[in-house]
């Protein structure tokens, strides 16, 4: 059996090998697709929640600020299982949209307000 290594030459026969794989370019698109609408939505919705604790100072709004601190502390393991796990309980079928939930979750963090 012949070494690879060390590396005598640069190829790229495996950069086309993934390319020609439909499944590989099937999964960049549906990775792309959760990146996208995971960061429009993250900053659409922080964008409005900053701009609510910016405007509003009552204990409500510190109560809202520091339930949109909790998903930034739990691992995102503990994360997606507990959304999987609320998701089939209210029977909302798991897919590309709850994916976007829980990395919106995951991103969504709106730090404390002077």
């Amino acid at each position: 059996m012949r070494s690879m290594m060390p590396l005598t030459r640069f190829t790229t026969r495996w950069y086309r090998s993934l390319l020609s794989d439909n499944a590989i370019l099937d999964a960049l698109k549906t990775s792309l697709e959760v990146a996208l609408g995971t960061v429009v939505i993250a900053a659409i919705v922080g964008t409005v929640f900053a701009l609510i604790f910016d405007h509003v100072r009552s204990r409500t709004a510190l109560v809202v600020q520091g339930a949109l601190t909790v998903p930034f502390l739990l691992p995102g393991m503990v994360l997606g299982l507990s959304l999987a796990i609320t998701f089939n309980a209210i029977g909302v079928p798991l897919g590309l949209l709850t994916v976007m939930v829980g990395h919106v979750m995951t991103r969504l963090y709106v730090g404390p307000v002077p």
